[in-house]
Protein backbone atom coordinates (compact mmCIF):
# COMPACT_ATOMS: atom_id res chain seq x y z
CA UNK A 1 0.00 0.00 0.00
CA UNK A 2 1.56 3.34 -1.05
CA UNK A 3 2.29 5.88 1.64
CA UNK A 4 0.63 9.27 1.68
CA UNK A 5 2.90 11.70 -0.24
CA UNK A 6 3.31 14.08 2.70
CA UNK A 7 4.21 11.19 5.04
CA UNK A 8 6.59 9.76 2.45
CA UNK A 9 8.43 13.05 2.03
CA UNK A 10 8.57 13.61 5.78
CA UNK A 11 10.08 10.17 6.29
CA UNK A 12 12.63 10.87 3.55
CA UNK A 13 13.66 14.06 5.33
CA UNK A 14 13.91 12.77 8.89
CA UNK A 15 15.54 9.43 8.08
CA UNK A 16 18.08 11.31 5.96
CA UNK A 17 18.87 13.62 8.88
CA UNK A 18 19.25 10.56 11.10
CA UNK A 19 21.59 8.81 8.67
CA UNK A 20 23.79 11.87 8.13
CA UNK A 21 23.92 12.57 11.86
CA UNK A 22 25.03 9.00 12.53
CA UNK A 23 27.70 9.23 9.83
CA UNK A 24 29.05 12.54 11.12
CA UNK A 25 29.02 11.42 14.75
CA UNK A 26 30.86 8.17 13.96
CA UNK A 27 33.08 9.49 11.16
CA UNK A 28 36.33 9.20 13.11
CA UNK A 29 35.49 5.67 14.24
CA UNK A 30 34.68 4.48 10.71
CA UNK A 31 37.75 6.18 9.22
CA UNK A 32 39.99 4.60 11.85
CA UNK A 33 38.47 1.15 11.37
CA UNK A 34 38.94 1.29 7.60
CA UNK A 35 42.51 2.56 7.94
CA UNK A 36 43.33 -0.45 10.14
CA UNK A 37 42.04 -2.84 7.48
CA UNK A 38 44.06 -2.06 4.34
CA UNK A 39 42.56 -3.41 1.14
CA UNK A 40 42.54 -2.67 -2.55
CA UNK A 41 39.15 -0.95 -2.60
CA UNK A 42 39.55 1.50 0.27
CA UNK A 43 39.04 5.11 -0.69
CA UNK A 44 41.89 7.55 -0.83
CA UNK A 45 41.28 10.86 0.96
CA UNK A 46 40.24 12.32 -2.40
CA UNK A 47 37.78 9.49 -2.89
CA UNK A 48 35.77 10.56 0.14
CA UNK A 49 34.77 13.77 -1.64
CA UNK A 50 32.47 11.86 -4.01
CA UNK A 51 30.26 10.41 -1.23
CA UNK A 52 30.28 13.85 0.42
CA UNK A 53 29.04 15.46 -2.79
CA UNK A 54 26.41 12.75 -3.13
CA UNK A 55 25.13 13.26 0.41
CA UNK A 56 24.95 17.00 -0.29
CA UNK A 57 22.86 16.33 -3.40
CA UNK A 58 20.61 13.92 -1.51
CA UNK A 59 20.18 16.59 1.14
CA UNK A 60 19.08 18.94 -1.61
CA UNK A 61 16.65 16.29 -2.78
CA UNK A 62 14.95 16.19 0.63
CA UNK A 63 14.12 19.86 0.06
CA UNK A 64 13.21 19.91 -3.64
CA UNK A 65 11.02 16.81 -3.20
CA UNK A 66 8.35 19.17 -1.87
CA UNK A 67 8.20 21.06 -5.17
CA UNK A 68 5.59 20.19 -7.78
CA UNK A 69 8.00 18.92 -10.45
CA UNK A 70 9.34 16.22 -8.10
CA UNK A 71 6.00 14.92 -6.87
CA UNK A 72 5.49 12.12 -9.39
CA UNK A 73 9.02 10.73 -9.22
CA UNK A 74 8.92 10.75 -5.41
CA UNK A 75 5.59 8.95 -5.20
CA UNK A 76 5.98 6.52 -8.11
CA UNK A 77 9.71 5.77 -8.19
CA UNK A 78 11.48 6.71 -4.98
CA UNK A 79 8.53 5.70 -2.81
CA UNK A 80 9.66 4.21 0.54
CA UNK A 81 13.00 2.97 -0.81
CA UNK A 82 15.02 6.01 0.27
CA UNK A 83 13.63 6.04 3.81
CA UNK A 84 14.48 2.37 4.28
CA UNK A 85 17.90 2.95 2.74
CA UNK A 86 18.61 5.73 5.23
CA UNK A 87 17.68 3.43 8.10
CA UNK A 88 19.92 0.71 6.68
CA UNK A 89 22.89 3.09 6.50
CA UNK A 90 22.33 3.98 10.16
CA UNK A 91 22.12 0.30 11.10
CA UNK A 92 25.25 -0.50 9.06
CA UNK A 93 27.32 2.00 11.03
CA UNK A 94 26.03 0.52 14.28
CA UNK A 95 26.95 -2.96 13.00
CA UNK A 96 30.59 -1.83 12.79
CA UNK A 97 30.38 -0.31 16.26
CA UNK A 98 29.32 -3.66 17.68
CA UNK A 99 31.55 -5.73 15.37
CA UNK A 100 28.61 -7.38 13.59
CA UNK A 101 30.44 -7.39 10.28
CA UNK A 102 28.42 -10.13 8.59
CA UNK A 103 25.19 -8.35 9.52
CA UNK A 104 26.63 -5.12 8.12
CA UNK A 105 27.48 -6.82 4.84
CA UNK A 106 23.96 -8.21 4.50
CA UNK A 107 22.53 -4.77 5.20
CA UNK A 108 24.60 -3.19 2.44
CA UNK A 109 23.52 -5.81 -0.09
CA UNK A 110 19.88 -5.14 0.79
CA UNK A 111 20.54 -1.41 0.47
CA UNK A 112 22.13 -1.82 -2.96
CA UNK A 113 19.13 -3.80 -4.20
CA UNK A 114 16.74 -1.16 -2.84
CA UNK A 115 18.56 1.72 -4.52
CA UNK A 116 18.93 -0.26 -7.76
CA UNK A 117 15.17 -0.89 -7.70
CA UNK A 118 14.57 2.81 -7.10
CA UNK A 119 16.86 3.84 -9.95
CA UNK A 120 15.33 1.42 -12.44
CA UNK A 121 11.88 2.85 -11.69
CA UNK A 122 13.20 6.41 -11.87
CA UNK A 123 14.69 6.00 -15.36
CA UNK A 124 11.27 6.47 -16.97
CA UNK A 125 11.18 10.06 -15.70
CA UNK A 126 12.96 12.86 -17.54
CA UNK A 127 14.42 15.89 -15.78
CA UNK A 128 12.34 19.00 -16.41
CA UNK A 129 14.71 21.63 -15.01
CA UNK A 130 18.15 22.10 -13.47
CA UNK A 131 17.02 21.40 -9.90
CA UNK A 132 15.32 18.22 -11.04
CA UNK A 133 18.41 17.11 -12.92
CA UNK A 134 20.90 17.87 -10.14
CA UNK A 135 19.05 16.89 -6.99
CA UNK A 136 16.87 14.07 -8.29
CA UNK A 137 18.49 12.43 -11.31
CA UNK A 138 22.19 13.05 -10.69
CA UNK A 139 21.96 12.40 -6.94
CA UNK A 140 20.35 8.98 -7.34
CA UNK A 141 22.51 8.02 -10.29
CA UNK A 142 25.59 8.76 -8.18
CA UNK A 143 24.09 6.97 -5.21
CA UNK A 144 23.39 3.85 -7.26
CA UNK A 145 27.05 3.59 -8.18
CA UNK A 146 28.23 4.31 -4.65
CA UNK A 147 26.03 1.75 -2.91
CA UNK A 148 27.42 -1.05 -5.08
CA UNK A 149 30.94 0.19 -4.42
CA UNK A 150 30.09 0.15 -0.71
CA UNK A 151 29.05 -3.50 -0.93
CA UNK A 152 32.44 -4.61 -2.23
CA UNK A 153 34.50 -2.14 -0.25
CA UNK A 154 32.81 -3.15 2.99
CA UNK A 155 33.36 -6.83 2.21
CA UNK A 156 37.10 -6.44 1.78
CA UNK A 157 37.45 -4.05 4.72
CA UNK A 158 35.40 -6.23 7.04
CA UNK A 159 37.20 -9.46 6.23
CA UNK A 160 40.76 -8.23 5.73
CA UNK A 161 43.25 -9.28 8.37
CA UNK A 162 44.25 -6.23 10.39
CA UNK A 163 47.81 -7.47 10.89
CA UNK A 164 48.70 -9.00 7.56
CA UNK A 165 46.83 -6.70 5.25
CA UNK A 166 45.43 -7.85 1.93
CA UNK A 167 46.86 -11.07 0.51
CA UNK A 168 46.90 -12.40 -3.06
CA UNK A 169 43.37 -13.77 -2.74
CA UNK A 170 42.16 -10.34 -1.69
CA UNK A 171 43.87 -8.88 -4.75
CA UNK A 172 42.10 -11.34 -7.05
CA UNK A 173 38.81 -10.69 -5.31
CA UNK A 174 39.26 -6.94 -5.61
CA UNK A 175 40.01 -7.29 -9.32
CA UNK A 176 36.81 -9.31 -9.76
CA UNK A 177 34.85 -6.73 -7.75
CA UNK A 178 36.18 -3.91 -9.92
CA UNK A 179 35.12 -5.85 -13.02
CA UNK A 180 31.59 -6.23 -11.63
CA UNK A 181 31.46 -2.55 -10.71
CA UNK A 182 32.54 -1.53 -14.20
CA UNK A 183 29.82 -3.78 -15.62
CA UNK A 184 27.27 -2.04 -13.41
CA UNK A 185 28.55 1.34 -14.57
CA UNK A 186 28.33 0.19 -18.19
CA UNK A 187 24.74 -0.94 -17.61
CA UNK A 188 23.81 2.55 -16.50
CA UNK A 189 25.68 4.18 -19.36
CA UNK A 190 23.97 1.96 -21.93
CA UNK A 191 20.42 1.82 -20.62
CA UNK A 192 19.97 5.12 -18.81
CA UNK A 193 17.71 7.60 -20.55
CA UNK A 194 20.16 10.32 -19.60
CA UNK A 195 23.09 10.70 -22.02
CA UNK A 196 25.58 10.44 -19.18
CA UNK A 197 26.04 7.95 -16.39
CA UNK A 198 26.90 9.50 -13.08
CA UNK A 199 26.84 6.11 -11.38
CA UNK A 200 29.69 5.00 -13.62
CA UNK A 201 31.59 8.16 -12.74
CA UNK A 202 31.07 7.52 -9.04
CA UNK A 203 32.47 4.01 -9.36
CA UNK A 204 35.47 5.20 -11.35
CA UNK A 205 36.35 7.91 -8.83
Amino acid sequence: MPLHPALLKTLNLFTFIGAVSTIVYNREFITEELSQRPNYLSNSPVGYTIPAINWFLLGGFTLVQWLDFAHDVVVEAIDWNLSVSNLIITAWILSWKYDWLVVGQILLVINAVLIWRLYVKMRVFTATNLLDYAFVHVSFSLYTGLVWLDVFQNFFAAFTNKDGGPDSWAALGAAFAIFILLAIGNYHAEFSKDPDSWSGAAIAL
